[in-house]
């Protein structure tokens, strides 16, 4: 086959993206016509294992970095280099020069992102970066679903996911990303979304080449940053050394499945969707009262006991029945911000318990 060979029509690519089974998801015949269209001067695919994995994870923080810092990055107190999270002014900065996996400098598709979020959220803005990697085992890419890379090579493998063929499973750690989050909310008292700015995973293979699922493993939140809470230069160590101790004792706190749950719905992503929010509201609220009934701590059992009576959780609870029932057409982000409110507060409850009396959490 020639070493010329003309690049793909769109045609074909087309046609190679409509190669799918019954069942849904790309053929590998499919797979080949866009690997062939991917790399016009490859005549026939790779084989290769697939033993590992990077991660990285881009949230809004809500704080402003210290001024003059914002090239700057502070390491959250816990981290190692299986799991990280890090709080910067400047990712790009952070990402090319502070990070142990490297993995911006071998993914376009993240170095195209990361220039995105800061070309809108421009300077003043903070990002909580979470990096996470590690070994997969049994992927063995050998039926036309690994490619070499459009640049000759140079740039890797590209891998394709098909109903038929191999394909890398791990699961990411997302109740760390949890723990982190609540423990933000509960340092920072923040009531809106933590954005999630960007989501992107690069395999490795066994000969140490990155593979770049091609189309895939990618989510961006489109929207600007904001924020709330200035943090001084002198109290940047100190406030991160006490969110990594939150995070831990949130997620010793999750083995209590109540406590899991209300932390997990404690996350608020942003959405235009009314009935995101209809639904998130409804989870939230029923999270706070199992956790009033089937917690495991009694004093955080007892805590909202003495809370759930006040006129501001009978607020909450009509406004739940009203939504249920279809009773209210607009949603009341008021509303919405002071059940998010209370909640925080309840896991900064809850922290506190733990902080007082490690053994709670058992």
């Amino acid at each position: 086959m020639s070493k010329h060979r003309k690049p793909a029509s769109r045609a074909t690519l087309l046609k190679a993206s409509q190669e799918r089974e019954k069942g849904g998801g790309l053929t590998l015949a499919g797979a080949q016509l866009m690997g062939r269209g991917l790399n016009p001067g490859a005549s026939e695919f790779l084989v290769r294992d697939i033993v590992a994995y990077n991660a990285t994870r881009i949230f809004h923080a809500p704080l402003v970095w210290p001024d003059g810092n914002a090239s700057s990055w502070e390491r959250i107190q816990g981290s190692t280099s299986e799991y990280s999270g890090t709080l910067t002014g400047n990712i790009k900065n952070y990402l090319k020069n502070g990070s142990e996996q490297k993995q911006f400098a071998k993914d376009p598709s993240l170095r195209e992102t990361v220039a995105g979020v800061e070309k809108r959220n421009g300077s003043n803005a903070t990002y909580l970066v979470v990096e996470e990697q590690g070994p997969i085992s049994d992927c063995r890419m050998e039926r036309g679903e690994c490619w070499q890379g459009p640049k000759g090579g140079r740039d890797g493998v590209v891998i394709f996911k098909t109903s038929q063929g191999e394909w890398p499973q791990f699961s990411e750690r997302v109740e760390r990303d949890t723990a982190l989050l609540a423990a933000m909310r509960t340092m920072t008292k923040a009531r809106h979304p933590f954005e999630l700015h960007a989501r992107s995973i690069l395999y490795i293979t066994d000969r140490g080449e990155p593979a770049h699922p091609f189309g895939m493993e990618m989510n961006i939140s489109y929207g600007g940053a904001r924020v709330i809470s200035p943090v001084p230069d002198a109290a940047v160590a100190k406030w991160t050394s006490e969110m990594g101790d939150r995070a831990e004792r949130l997620q010793q706190a999750c083995v209590d499945p109540a406590i899991n749950e209300l932390l997990n719905a404690i996350r608020l992503d942003k959405a235009k969707d009314e009935e995101y929010f209809r639904l998130w509201y409804l989870r939230l609220w029923q999270a706070l009262v199992d956790v009033g009934l089937y917690c495991k701590i009694q004093a955080v059992r007892d805590h909202l006991k003495a809370l759930k009576p006040q006129q501001r959780w009978q607020e909450l609870t009509n406004y739940r029945n009203a939504i249920a029932h279809w009773e209210t057409g607009r949603i009341d982000y008021k509303k919405v911000s002071d059940l998010h409110g209370f909640a925080v507060e309840v896991a900064a409850y809850i922290d506190g318990v733990i902080l007082v009396s490690p053994d709670n959490c058992l």
